[in-house]
């Protein structure tokens, strides 16, 4: 085993027997080498932690953490607190990584005495590939903090410096079952003082399953979004708790609340509740407490969307009236 690895990549692992060789394999056949890696098993159910003990057995970087099923949040807080390495990146136990994936990462990162070393995504469905990628670059400014969306806040497209997590206590919170990255991201990318983004796509979202997460989040009987709001209200509750509620981190906080609010609605279970006028002022009564958020949320996003929607419908029915009076 490495003794001082400069990468330490962390894997939490919960039944995904199907994928889960496809993303150690990926991972540790990348053209850099100096890194351990962290398998975490969450309480699997399957042969996922089999799996995982027969690379502990084959390749000293790996290391295998087994406990109960607590959830990703706090499995990565375990991998966390393990950690040895100058460097951080987290992968999801489905997904898989292109094989210079780390070493782009960290060289760009050491070049240019970055905090944060990003790259672009893609999102490998079963019958294609679509790449959501950075709208900006090659570093990211205070301002561009606020772009919120898959890219911008998931944790596994970034290497990221462990001093980061460590002098600001970054970790998850283990109450939440999804969304956990956009609450930790949003604290990394406004201490980071340099973020250089990669316009490549290297790490590779597995959409061809449907992970036990986002299942278990969609069978909720919960009557409202609970998830997005509270991850909100955590985001803004700390800038504020720490006096840091400064333009950037009023950026991030409403980044932050129109996607998770656009994300919620995307669901299934929440689609035809989303159609509802009453329903949609409570949800955004909830994201934002305050009146004049509401007021700046509707301005900002409802109405232009609104207008987009009734707009297309309306020239669709003219098309039609036109064609209906040839």
């Amino acid at each position: 085993m490495i003794n001082t690895p400069d990468v330490s990549v962390i894997v939490p692992v919960y039944n995904v027997e199907k994928w889960l060789r496809k993303c150690v394999d990926s991972i540790l056949s990348q053209t850099y080498v100096d890194f351990e890696l962290i398998l975490i098993n969450d309480g699997s159910k399957d042969r996922s932690l089999e799996i995982c003990r027969e690379y502990e057995l084959t390749d000293d970087r790996v290391k295998v953490i087994d406990g109960p099923n607590r959830g990703s949040s706090a499995a990565r807080n375990t991998g966390l607190e393990q950690a040895k390495g100058q460097w951080i990146i987290f992968c999801d136990s489905d997904d898989w990584w292109d094989q210079e994936l780390l070493e782009k990462l960290h060289t760009t990162a050491i070049e240019n005495n970055a905090d944060i070393a990003a790259c672009d995504i893609v999102w490998e469905y079963s019958d294609n590939r679509v790449i959501e990628g950075y709208a900006y670059g090659p570093f990211e400014s205070d301002a561009e903090k606020g772009y919120v969306g898959t890219v911008y806040c998931s944790l596994c497209n970034k290497l990221i410096k462990g001093e980061l997590y460590e002098r600001y206590n970054i970790k998850g919170s283990s109450g939440i079952k999804m969304w956990d990255d956009v609450l930790i991201t949003a604290k990394l990318r406004y201490y980071s003082l340099r973020t250089v983004i990669i316009r490549e796509p290297l790490y590779h979202y597995n959409r061809m399953v449907e992970t036990s997460q986002i299942q278990t989040f969609n069978n909720s009987n919960d009557r409202y979004p609970s998830e997005q709001i509270y991850v909100t209200k955590q985001i803004e509750d700390y800038f504020r708790s720490q006096n840091l509620y400064n333009s950037v981190a009023e950026g991030i906080v409403c980044g932050c609340q129109a996607f998770l609010y656009d994300q919620v609605s995307g669901f299934a279970n929440w689609r035809k509740e989303f159609s509802k006028p009453a329903f949609n002022y409570q949800v955004i009564k909830r994201l934002f407490p305050s009146k004049k958020q509401r007021v700046k949320h509707v301005m900002k996003i409802v109405i232009p969307l609104w207008l987009c929607k009734y707009m297309v419908s309306f020239a669709a029915v003219l098309r039609c009236h036109r064609s209906s009076k040839k």
